[in-house]
């Protein structure tokens, strides 16, 4: 249904997409997969028809509607819901409907008016589908006469999925659809991605989404090469991704220990040349020196040929692309860092949100905060750090805690001026020279360092928040997100690094991957209280 043809594309100097190939069939689900910055959402937007690629061309099966999911919605100032997403209110398929039957009325000759009206006479039945899907995103009301630029951004990116999930489309190019939902709206697009019977191309960061939907990959690279389709599940692309990085280790191994016998020879027949040279003035055994030395000529050009060789195996990366800092050691601390007695929490007065919380959070404590957007998660984190006062009960924190917050959005608003070394700097009281070695370790890049944080990528500046709490040392972690924007590998890293951290951590998360991998139990937010489950029964 969907074919890219040797697709290529670069962005001034930079190459993005080169030769990218990739057929999708009725059925068939292929997910996008690669870092930050390596062109998954310049690659829907070619398979979308709204960016011309530099070369290559794209294919549809006769006929087939696409439908494209953007990372974010994008408006003009005064455009409402009803505009931006007619499908979704009756009121507004019904004006729209008027208004374009109206002009062709007057017989005003428009293939694409006429399509538009076509697709929203489809759009007129589907209306209990669209209040359905609503429904299960999480939204409960949005007036078609509200201002689209004035909803959350969690409104805007739900009533867009809604508006794909219900187009009826053959060809689904989705980015990020699981930004802003909980886990029984990542739960319901599973489920609907799961029993789609067109193409799905997709772009996401949610492992266990991936691993349950996708057929099959489009593995891209940070340098722009040419991409890979892997065929199987996201775990076992994991397993086929060690399992190479394994092998590049074996093969850089006997590279180096033939270059090294190499190059012991060569030492060898230098110091006997030079040992005959020096030793004898005997011409039939200088004349064999001379022969000696032609041997070790010929070597060394043989090792700069080896050296220059396309084929050479470059040393492999041990550590993951994106965070490479560690947790420090948590230190002496009390058994129990957080506690909280009969609380209810009502922010701004009015009825609680959350109520009869009894908790406690003690050393070594690794708990998942899960729960409908809107629960109170938040709200939770903000009263033990005492940016929210219970309106009864009561929350006490250890004196021996080292109290970490990252939070959902953007924690370095206030340094957006800064570089990121100069940020580091402010942040964690150390000098250039550290600060500077810090940032080059999780953020991998040296033009990275000296570049204002508002020039940064969300995702960039997300990984350096989170890095900076390793660096304070701090043996509480409040983590609202924490893997929100990060690419896959980074999110590996995150989870590599939280493993070794030895004091007590409490991460709101939908990251369904994070809560198996490192959750031991999980408080689950219900009917306004706080349920203790095990991450089996939420994952």
């Amino acid at each position: 249904m969907l074919q890219l043809n040797q697709v290529s594309q670069a962005y001034g100097p930079r190459s993005v997409l080169s030769r990218a190939s990739v057929v999708v069939n009725r059925g068939e689900a292929f997910g996008v997969i690669g870092p930050n910055g390596s062109g998954k959402s310049t690659l829907l937007r070619i398979a979308a028809g709204l960016l011309p690629p530099d070369s290559g061309h794209v294919e549809t099966a006769p006929g087939a509607r696409i439908a494209y999911l953007r990372q974010a919605v994008e408006v003009p100032d005064g455009v409402t819901a009803g505009e931006q997403f007619p499908s979704l209110f009756p009121d507004a398929v019904a004006n729209a409907l008027a208004a374009i039957g109206g002009r062709l009325a007057t017989g005003e000759d428009n293939p694409a008016l006429t399509e538009e009206y076509d697709a929203l006479v489809d759009a007129a039945g589907r209306g209990d589908e669209a209040r359905e899907v609503l429904e299960a995103l999480g939204v409960n009301y949005v007036a078609s006469d509200a201002e689209v630029g004035r909803l959350s951004g969690g409104e805007q990116a739900k009533l867009a999925l809604a508006e794909v999930m219900t187009s009826g489309a053959d060809i689904l190019l989705l980015d990020e659809p699981t930004n802003h939902l909980d886990l029984a709206g990542i739960r319901w697009l599973e489920d609907r991605l799961a029993t789609f019977e067109g193409a799905v191309l997709l772009v996401s960061h949610d492992r266990a989404l991936l691993d349950e939907v996708a057929d099959a990959f489009v593995v891209l690279d940070a340098d722009g090469g040419t991409p890979e389709v892997f065929a199987g599940t996201y775990s076992e692309w994991i397993d086929e991704r060690e399992r190479r990085r394994e092998e590049q280790w074996a093969a850089f191994g006997r590279q180096q220990r033939a270059e090294r016998k190499l190059k012991d020879h060569l030492t060898q027949l230098e110091s006997r040349s030079r040992y005959i040279e020096n030793s004898t003035i005997n011409f039939a055994i200088r004349k064999k020196a001379k022969k000696i030395a032609r041997r070790s000529t010929t070597l060394k050009r043989r090792l700069e040929r080896q050296a220059a060789a396309t084929d050479r195996i470059e040393r492999p990366s041990d550590r993951p692309h994106g965070i490479q800092a560690a947790f420090g050691d948590a230190g002496r601390s009390a058994s129990r860092l957080v506690e909280a007695v009969g609380v209810d929490l009502a922010p701004g007065g009015g009825v609680p949100i959350l109520r009869g919380l009894d908790l406690a959070l003690g050393r070594g404590d690794r708990i998942a905060l899960v729960g409908p957007n809107g629960s109170g998660k938040t709200t939770l984190l903000r009263a033990i750090l005492g940016e929210v006062i219970p309106s009864r009960g009561s929350i006490s924190v250890a004196g021996s805690a080292r109290v970490g917050y990252l939070a959902q959005e953007d924690a370095l608003d206030h340094l957006l001026d800064a570089t990121a070394v100069e940020a580091v700097r402010r942040e964690a009281g150390v000098s250039a020279v550290d600060a500077s070695n810090f940032v080059h370790r999780v953020l991998l890049g040296r033009t990275q360092a000296t570049t204002p944080l508002r020039q940064l990528s969300y995702g960039e500046r997300r990984r350096l928040a989170l890095s900076l709490l390793m660096l304070k040392g701090a043996n509480v972690l409040l983590l609202d997100e924490p893997t929100n924007h990060l690419d896959l590998e980074s999110r590996e890293a995150v989870e590599v690094a939280l493993d070794g951290f030895e004091g007590a951590l409490l991460a709101v998360t939908h990251d369904r991957y994070l809560i198996s991998a490192l959750a031991s139990t999980v408080w689950s937010v219900e009917d306004g209280r706080v349920v203790e489950r095990s991450p089996e029964e939420v994952v």
